[in-house]
């Protein structure tokens, strides 16, 4: 894996958070291929859970 340097990871973590602020939808998404695993109603519940957290987005 390449290394960032610090300023390009702030830079990507601020537009992966403002996208996720934005459309949640694409989080969930991200998590359902990521986890495939883990039913579809639970990724649901713990993005709203997640999202929904003061200070998270």
């Amino acid at each position: 894996m390449a290394r960032l340097q610090p300023q390009a990871f702030s830079t990507a973590l601020a537009e992966a958070l403002r996208l996720i602020r934005t459309d949640a939808s694409v989080y969930e998404e991200v998590s359902r291929e990521e986890f495939a695993q883990v039913p579809p109603d639970a990724v649901e519940a713990g993005t709203a859970r997640l999202l929904g957290t003061a200070g998270i987005a």
